[in-house]
């Protein structure tokens, strides 16, 4: 038996009558599957072990037939799912987009980094590569670190905490542990605050230092000297 194919014609109907003399005129051809027709941009699918040349012929009969295409046939099925995959793939990227949108707001208004714990079931090392390699194709990921014992997940970046437990629940139960900011992150911030506190007192002290100058810093200290009279000690020495 020979494969079936899938015919596209275009042809011109001005009413119902014309479409329905079309769809009678082709039925009428031994070996078709199916026949549908698109009347918005006025085209016939035919799909079945048929000649093209003789559904033209058919047709021609009626008006101005054109060949659009001839190939083999598409499951239903499979072009269903094809169809489906589609549009999740499109669906996905627009979601990256977004994703990429708003860390670039981020990163604009001051970017922030976030540490989610999340805590999953696996059986074995095949289901635990299968949800880091899950969470690893979200972008805004910096890192991910596995604790095997307490089947815990750690994820540090600037990421959608449900967005990572909508891919892991594809795989199995999961629940978030905790969500806070990065503690490096937290520590570096707090560093700074730090050194620029002690900045601050330095530069306060040394302000205070300038204006504690003493009245005359370019002169020597003055000398002094005791001086006595005669009358005072009569057994002092006279200068005559």
């Amino acid at each position: 038996m020979a494969a079936a194919k899938q015919i596209v014609v275009k042809l011109e109907w001005t009413d119902d009558k014309g479409k329905q003399k079309a769809m009678k005129a082709v039925s009428s051809i031994p070996g078709i599957q199916s026949i549908s027709m698109d009347a918005n941009e006025k085209k016939l699918t035919v799909i079945g072990d048929v000649d093209p040349v003789c559904i033209a012929c058919k047709l021609r009969k009626l008006g101005n037939p054109d060949i659009v295409s001839v190939g083999p046939a598409k499951d239903p099925k499979k072009e269903a799912e094809e169809k489906k995959k589609a549009e999740e793939k499109k669906k996905e990227e627009e979601k990256k987009k977004e994703e990429e949108k708003r860390r670039e707001e981020k990163k604009r208004n001051g970017w922030q980094s976030f540490q989610i714990v999340v805590k999953l079931d696996w059986h074995d090392d095949k289901g635990k590569q299968k949800a880091m390699k899950a969470v690893s194709s979200i972008p805004g990921i910096q890192s991910i670190s596995m604790d095997a014992k307490e089947k815990k997940l750690t994820v540090i970046g600037d990421v959608d905490p449900v967005c990572i437990v909508s891919k892991l629940r594809k795989l199995g139960h999961t629940d978030i542990v905790s969500v806070g900011p990065d503690p490096k992150k937290e520590a570096e911030e707090k560093k700074k605050a730090e050194e620029k506190k002690k900045a601050e007192e330095a530069k306060r002290l040394a302000e205070l230092c300038k204006d504690y100058n003493p009245c005359y810093p370019n002169y020597p200290y003055p000398q002094y000297y005791c001086v006595k009279s005669n009358e005072e000690n009569p057994n002092a020495c006279v200068i005559l």
